[in-house]
């Protein structure tokens, strides 16, 4: 995956791209996680923390119902640093 930014002659920003190998599945991917940190950050949550411990339970066998409170703006750290 690459991430590009154009710019302008003045040196400004103007668009931002991902390459995800050219698929509309990488796409979609890379949206959900892109998602998924800018929630973790509009809800005061570290996103590295945040990714760590969902997996860590994920893994570990979280149970199907319960998962909405996975999600960032109701997780709760199993281990708090």
């Amino acid at each position: 995956m690459r991430l590009g930014c154009g710019t302008d002659s003045g040196g400004h920003s103007w668009r931002c791209w991902v390459d995800v190998s050219g698929s509309n599945e990488g796409a979609e991917n890379w949206a959900c996680l892109a998602s998924l940190i800018g929630t973790c950050k509009l809800n005061g949550v570290n996103p590295h923390a945040y990714f760590t411990d969902l997996l860590t339970r994920l893994v570990n066998g979280w149970p199907q119902k319960p998962i909405d409170e996975l999600m960032p703006w109701l997780w709760v750290p199993q281990h708090p640093p």
